[in-house]
């Protein structure tokens, strides 16, 4: 669809990939987006129902030789194919719905909400 960092992505772009998921006849879909935005594409995706939606990242870029975003993806590949519908955020092994979890600007890390 398009490839821009998180940060650059506008309004526009939040309302294509809203429609693009919700008008494709996949039932299941993976998206790529920045780590620090995941939550907020989740909530923009929440209306979508009986689509399996699975959100990931990488916590260093793929640009650097020690990067989590290969791992991530096939990891978002395996966790689409066996996730109930839901809007998930699949990150380094774990999966967790879209609003049951935030990123720790500290570690970097996504963790469940308490």
């Amino acid at each position: 669809m398009f490839q821009k960092v998180s940060t650059d992505i506008t309004q526009e772009d939040k309302d294509l990939i809203f429609n693009t998921c919700k008008e494709i006849s996949n039932k299941r879909i993976i998206i790529t987006y920045g780590t620090a935005a995941m939550t907020e594409i989740g909530q923009i995706l929440k209306e979508i129902k009986n689509k399996t939606i699975v959100i990931t990242g990488a916590l260093k870029s793929q640009l650097i030789k020690e990067t989590d975003a290969e791992f991530n993806v096939g990891f978002a590949v395996a966790s689409v194919q066996t996730l109930k519908p839901g809007i998930y955020i699949a990150m380094r092994g774990r999966v967790y719905s879209w609003n049951k979890c935030h990123k720790d600007m500290v570690t970097g890390q996504f963790v469940e909400n308490l």
